[in-house]
């Protein structure tokens, strides 16, 4: 059984990947990556004891991908990352086998952003002068040319649209989301066909349409985050699919509930963070699971409040990002300290991974990831005083 469901895998990526490539008209065009030394660092987190990963060290702005969105290649060769250190932000991508940094991008070429991973295959999608492109990565970490990216353009982006957000893949790989700015005032939700470049509008809105995201399991099926947050009435959590009978509500918010930061698990359930304002800057912020259909929502992650407590203090033990790993085992959160803490999806049991990756009041949050295996997690880190980005694997233990 073993050896059938590796080899339907092994089908199965080939023919996505033929799928990609099917244009013999569209000739790729095909470079080698610079290949910068190793720089990355591992530390022993002094409150957990558990081990992490600085993969950048250099001085300048490195960012991990967004939480919602994928960073890693799925057989684990390269995690894909943007950096500020060549003058202009642009995507480098670490070898986890040696250390290394390729610059996907030749310096001197147009550059390219709004990116994402495949997690079907080793492809990035992106966009570069108003039109969506695919890259194969090709990953060999002991040739002359460890790096190699192979390009393909998808097809333009409508004239009528100005994309605002990173692009994402759908559950099946044929469709990637446009989430943009209509010429016309509106807010804009399209879906651009992989293989032909066609483009579909889904959503024209006047809601204020942000974290554009597809399912991971329904092709058809996307969500978005609307107005709604903090003690506002309107909603924040909207669904939108491919039939044509507009948006509608995922969670049903009430007025003074704090709703943020969503984002797609397995079996079509959603992460998100949140709870009930309570004083100034003092949130009960619980990190909870919804069911996008029989909108039954739990907590997995409770958070707490105390009137005698500072904001800092009670910020240190709420939630703000959080996300589910592939397999439907746990889930990660972070809070304001930039402390990262992993929840047992089936007891909710807690266990703090690590700490100290932000400073209350200032920086950037963590916005904790996962790989595609459920095994580690990435995220950003002021540890050192400036932006990095981090990995730190879940102990073995854990798992046991």
């Amino acid at each position: 059984m073993k050896y059938a469901r590796v080899m339907q895998a092994l089908i199965g990526a080939s023919l996505f990947c033929s799928m990609l490539w099917a244009k013999e008209e569209q000739k790729p065009s095909e470079w080698s990556c610079r290949i910068y030394p190793p720089e990355h660092k591992v530390i022993t987190d002094s409150v957990t004891g558990n081990k992490v990963r600085f993969i950048t060290t250099a001085p300048g702005i490195d960012r991990a991908f967004y939480f919602t969105h994928n960073a890693w290649l799925p057989d684990g060769s390269m995690v894909v990352f943007s950096t500020d250190r060549t003058g202009r932000s642009e995507y480098f991508g670490y070898l986890p086998a040696t250390g290394e940094l390729a610059q996907l991008v030749p310096a001197g070429s147009p550059n390219a952003g709004l990116g994402v991973v495949s997690r079907r295959g080793n492809y990035v999608y992106l966009i570069r002068d108003r039109a969506v492109y695919v890259w194969q990565v090709l990953v060999d970490a002991t040739g002359k040319d460890q790096v190699r990216i192979r390009e393909r353009k998808i097809g333009d982006i409508p004239e009528s649209m100005s994309v605002k957000e990173a692009l994402t893949e759908n559950a099946d790989g044929t469709y990637l989301c446009l989430s943009a700015n209509g010429k016309n005032g509106k807010n804009i939700i399209a879906a651009m066909d992989i293989q032909t470049g066609a483009v579909k509008t889904l959503l024209e809105t006047e809601i204020s349409t942000s974290h554009v995201q597809f399912s991971h399991t329904r092709p058809d099926l996307i969500m978005f985050a609307g107005d709604g947050a903090g003690d506002r009435s309107s909603q924040r959590m909207w669904l939108v699919d491919f039939s044509g009978k507009g948006a509608w509500k995922l969670h049903h918010q009430i007025p003074g509930e704090l709703v943020t930061h969503e984002c797609w698990w397995v079996n079509d359930l959603v992460t998100f963070c949140g709870g009930y304002q309570k004083d100034g800057f003092k949130v009960e912020s619980h990190l909870k699971v919804v069911n996008i259909y029989t909108q039954e929502t739990r907590i997995i992650g409770a958070g707490s409040y105390w009137p005698e407590g500072t904001a800092s203090e009670v910020a240190e033990l709420n939630w703000w990002h959080a996300c589910g790993d592939p397999i439907g085992r746990w889930v990660a959160a972070d809070n304001w300290h930039g402390g990262i803490a992993i929840f047992d999806a089936q007891t909710t049991r807690m266990r703090l991974l690590t700490t100290g990756h932000r400073t209350y009041g200032r920086g950037t949050h963590p916005e904790v990831g996962w790989d595609t295996q459920g095994q580690a997690v990435i995220f950003g880190s002021e540890y050192f005083g400036n932006p990095d980005v981090c990995i730190a694997e879940i102990p073995k233990e854990w798992t046991k």
